[in-house]
């Protein structure tokens, strides 16, 4: 009788440790976090964009299923989440991009900043597209991976990630 109260003290142990280790699934990636990662994200991509006067962010983002012309006007909150971290930058939409060529570049030697919503690329990883235009042909743009810690998203590689994206900035 002994043995199989000591089995079940033994088992007890093992399943309340396994759940207190356990990190969970990741969650839904709500608005304020879809700020901050996007913010983020513009942050990986294009470093030169903190020190520039003439930053233009375009104010309509693509999500997964998004076709051309079919833009989602950008949450207040993400709006303002960039207008916190690049005071000086300028939200502009896809029509008034076109003013801000002169002979094909980017008025003021600026740049043009679009990205997309939070995208999940598998359990535990989202992307956001970040593009930066500097020059009416002259483009960059890659997808920025965040992965979930257990208690945090963390810019991730997708080499850490084992993701690899194809989209049409990468």
């Amino acid at each position: 009788m002994m043995r199989y109260s000591l089995l079940g003290v033994v088992l007890m142990l093992v399943a309340v440790t396994a759940c207190s280790n356990d990190t969970g699934s990741a969650p839904d990636v709500d608005v304020e976090t879809e700020a901050a990662l996007s913010v983020e994200a513009i942050q990986v991509a294009c470093p030169e964009c903190a020190d520039s006067d003439y930053m233009y962010v375009r104010d309509m983002q693509f999500g997964p299923t998004t076709l051309v012309g079919d833009e989602a006007e950008m949450p207040p909150e993400v709006k303002a989440a960039v207008q916190a971290a690049y005071p000086k930058a300028t939200f502009v939409s896809q029509d008034e991009t076109d003013d801000l060529f002169v002979d094909d570049l980017v008025a003021g030697h600026g740049m043009i900043v679009s990205f997309d919503e939070v995208a999940q690329l598998q359990d535990g990883v989202v992307g956001v597209d970040v593009m930066v235009l500097t020059a009416r042909y002259s483009a960059f743009g890659q997808t920025i991976q965040f992965q979930w810690s257990g208690t945090e998203w963390q810019h991730a590689t997708p080499k850490q990630t084992e993701v690899t994206v194809t989209t049409a900035v990468s």
